[in-house]
């Protein structure tokens, strides 16, 4: 899968516009309630094995089939071990993502059974669906409406320190708090001031 340092506003659209399946939905709303949750815990409630493991820098991890890991689903999340504590956290729920709502695929054909997040091209259009359903598993997954609104208040809807109280990216939260809704107070001063200097919204031009 490929992955940039940012995601532009179309693409992150698209992937918030994505259905999840009935599976999806119920453990998300079950499980991830609260901010910073333990992502190896979490996975492990689903049966999935988390490994930190040597991988490409291309590579920020992939779903394996391996039933010698041990576990009840037989599969388990290897995380590039070098990446960023958000970039694994959240290659974590988005493998999380690939399992809940591709599983039951992975396990009836055998060229399904290993998913993987590089960066590269989109390869056609059911691989894509895929991707867009994992990326907004992971959102939700990570940063929970609830838990996002409550929070938005104590720290004055600044994106900077909801990331760090999140465990996820700044520009992550950023993308998140707008599909929802919510306003940040950097975004308010900057219109405040432009109303003010600006008058006529020329500085948007």
């Amino acid at each position: 899968m490929r992955r940039k340092a940012s995601c532009t506003k179309r693409v992150w659209e698209q992937r918030m516009r994505t259905t999840l399946t009935a599976d999806a939905r119920n453990f998300l709303e079950r499980e991830c309630v609260r901010e910073n949750q333990d992502m190896v815990k979490l996975a492990g409630k689903l049966g999935l094995l988390v490994e930190f493991v040597d991988l490409p820098p291309d590579l920020s991890g992939r779903l394996v089939r391996d039933y010698s890991a041990g576990t009840k689903s037989g599969f388990k999340i290897e995380v590039n071990k070098y990446q960023t504590y958000t970039r694994q956290r959240y290659t974590i729920a988005h493998e999380m993502g690939h399992f809940v709502m591709d599983g039951v695929a992975m396990n009836r054909a055998d060229e399904h059974a290993e998913m993987s997040m590089r960066r590269e091209p989109f390869t056609g259009q059911e691989y894509e669906a895929r991707e867009r359903r994992a990326d907004r598993f992971a959102a939700e997954c990570l940063m929970p409406k609830t838990a996002v609104s409550e929070c938005m208040t104590g720290f004055r809807g600044r994106a900077c320190d909801l990331a760090r109280v999140f465990g996820v990216s700044e520009s992550a939260m950023r993308w998140r708090l707008r599909e929802l809704g919510l306003v940040l107070q950097s975004e308010m001063i900057s219109r405040s001031l432009r109303r003010t200097s600006d008058p006529y919204g020329l500085l948007g031009l």
